[in-house]
């Protein structure tokens, strides 16, 4: 039996986290090798190599010279790009909002299958899964209504698309019985809530931008098979997405930015998969996990949420790895929960951690193998106890090869142009 979760109006925490910028080294490898190249040729090389200072003598460059110069650069770019990656940062979404063209609608309002029609907004479609009713390229004032958009009661295939709904005290578009569903390219702004659906299976919330929500940006509740991908959340009061008694929902590839209390929330729902998000500067937590059993979380960025990156609170048969963790108030917490793995095993490993202190000098299933494999040869140990046995100590959940290690082949490298060089000289 499905239960109707309610989530009441709380006031906003108020605080927030302004993004810091990343300022990159500049890459001074290869040109470092070059000046120690040329400074040794003005003394051990052909005098044409590189000019005496003393001579106005212009130098002879020859294909060996090239070649040398060539290899060089080469080497220069690899050691380059093998330090400067983990530096590499992905620029976020910054909130602002997508520019498109709107024709002004008032409220749409449809309650049953036979009000799919013009009237109520309709453009296209016959209300199959191959050809849904299309309603699109409206913009709506809900500021004098509770809604800006409702569907009740139907069984058809449907798509809202590039639709503006705002307004103070509005929900922006709401279901209630109506499965098959689409909602995508939408911007949806200062209101209470952006979309709420229930009981509406087969639900897709694509590609939005959803912003300012005094309450929640997106909940879905008693529903199965829910996907929400690739939306931008930004400035959302207590929830951007909230699955509520929801099975087999899918939150991916998502941007959410500054929400006042959490990120992401998942209450008893099953089978649940959160790939690939980035939950960023909240004053509350990036994901909040309660009675969310068999759960994925993996590949998500988890970054400078003032309280926690994760809490997870009891679940069971709970997966989490090849997440970063990065600057968060508690990074991750869990408590009162069974058979959760912090990792994939050996080697996919488990998540990165900012605050991680341990060294990588091992490898192998038990970490007692000598050779550095990208993991820590500790475990990084969550408060409440929960176990990542596995840390990556890179951001991309790559080995990154020291200097030490490079220094043999780029050095055989070289040799092998001298030698070639040599022989050249020798044979002319």
């Amino acid at each position: 039996m499905r239960r109707v979760v309610t989530i009441r109006k709380m006031g906003g925490i108020g605080l927030r986290v302004t993004n810091t910028s990343t300022t990159k080294r500049p890459g001074y490898v290869g040109s470092a090798l070059l000046r120690m190249h040329l400074k040794k040729g003005a003394g051990t090389v052909r005098k044409d190599f590189v000019p005496s200072v003393l001579e106005d003598k212009p130098p002879r460059l020859t294909r060996s010279h090239l070649s040398y110069l060539v290899i060089i650069a080469l080497i220069g770019s690899f050691l380059s790009a093998a330090l400067l990656a983990p530096l590499a940062t992905d620029i976020d979404w910054d909130g602002s909002r997508a520019r498109a063209s709107y024709t002004s609608h008032v409220v749409i309002m449809i309650l049953g299958d036979t009000e799919f029609t013009s009237g109520n907004g309709v453009s296209a479609g016959t209300g199959t899964a191959s050809d849904p009713y299309i309603i699109e390229d409206w913009e709506i004032d809900a500021s004098t209504a509770v809604f800006g958009i409702v569907i009740m009661e139907t069984t058809e295939y449907y798509v809202i698309r590039n639709v503006h709904v705002f307004g103070p005290g509005s929900i922006g578009i709401q279901t209630y019985n109506a499965p098959h569903g689409t909602v995508e390219g939408c911007l949806l702004d200062d209101g209470d809530i952006g979309i709420i659906a229930v009981d509406s299976d087969d639900f897709n919330i694509t590609g939005n931008i959803i912003e300012n929500q005094d309450l929640i940006a997106v909940e879905v509740a008693n529903s199965e098979w829910t996907n929400i991908t690739g939306n931008q959340f930004a400035d959302n009061n207590i929830s951007s997405v909230a699955l509520l008694n929801v099975d087999n929902g899918t939150i991916s590839s998502n941007t959410i930015l500054r929400t006042n209390a959490t990120g992401m929330i998942v209450l008893e729902s099953n089978y649940t998969t959160i790939v690939g998000n980035n939950a960023s500067d909240s004053p509350g937590m990036g994901l909040y996990l309660e009675m969310a059993n068999d759960t994925l979380v993996r590949d998500n960025n988890f970054t400078m949420n003032q309280m926690y990156g994760l809490y997870l609170n009891s679940s069971t048969d709970v997966t989490i790895y090849h997440n970063r963790f990065i600057g968060n108030g508690v990074q991750a917490e869990m408590g009162n929960s069974t058979n959760v793995a912090w990792d994939a095993g050996y080697p996919t490993g488990g998540n990165y951690w900012s605050n991680y202190t341990g060294l990588d000098d091992y490898s192998g299933p038990d970490q007692d193998v000598l050779g550095a494999d990208g993991m820590g040869d500790t475990p990084f140990i969550t408060n409440g106890s929960g176990v990542d046995r596995y840390p990556w100590l890179a951001e991309d959940f790559t080995t990154i090869p020291e200097f030490g290690t490079l220094l043999v082949p780029v050095l055989s490298v070289i040799a092998a142009v001298a030698l070639m060089g040599g022989m050249r000289r020798r044979l002319r």
